[in-house]
């Protein structure tokens, strides 16, 4: 993946959260990110608005790019480089992350991935400190990817499982419906 030369580097311990507890509750537990419903399913919000609607309405929504609702404080971390290569016994693997805010930062406080696992996938809940409003001018993303800002600094990570991958492909749970990042493991 060839990255635009203006994005800056830097690495961070993206584990912590994501062990064998992470996904007890699911989108429902204390310690996730995302507003969820009284059913644990995750609330959604379009850009740009703080109002929020649950996934039944998200067919009718006049949203085109709705993301889950996060709680006060915390902003989307979009993947943005994926976990390629990895064997289904492998209990972590590496990925590159970027704020999609606009900011002033030299490097964004991240949050320990909070990790979703089902018998057939492992999803990427990322986010980070919502950032102080920037004087920094908005510039889009290589090829017109609008979910991280150019001048932001690209931070390579490794998120633990906890366990083996197995067969599960892994999704970033930052759009609705969660984005495949990555197949299973072939073999």
């Amino acid at each position: 993946m060839v990255l635009a030369a203006s994005i800056l580097a830097a690495t961070a311990t993206l584990s912590g959260c994501g062990g064998d507890d992470s996904n007890d509750s699911g989108l429902g537990a204390s310690d996730s990110p995302v507003v969820a419903d009284g059913d644990g399913d995750p609330m959604l919000a379009c850009p740009g608005s703080d109002s929020t609607f649950s996934t039944a309405d998200a067919n009718s929504a006049d949203c085109a790019d709705p993301s889950p609702a996060l709680k006060e404080g915390k902003s989307w971390v979009t993947i943005v480089g994926t976990p390629a290569g990895v064997t289904a016994d492998e209990t972590s693997f590496e990925i590159s992350v970027a704020e999609r805010d606009c900011t002033d930062a030299a490097s964004p406080t991240l949050h320990p991935p909070f990790i979703i696992k089902t018998d057939d996938s492992v999803t990427l809940y990322m986010t980070m400190d919502t950032p102080a409003a920037s004087s920094a001018p908005e510039t889009p993303a290589p090829a017109g990817d609008t979910r991280y800002c150019v001048g932001n600094p690209v931070v390579y990570g490794t998120v633990d499982l906890g366990e083996a991958l197995g067969q599960r492909a892994v999704f970033d749970g930052s759009t609705w419906p969660p984005t495949k990042i990555d197949d299973a493991p072939v073999g």
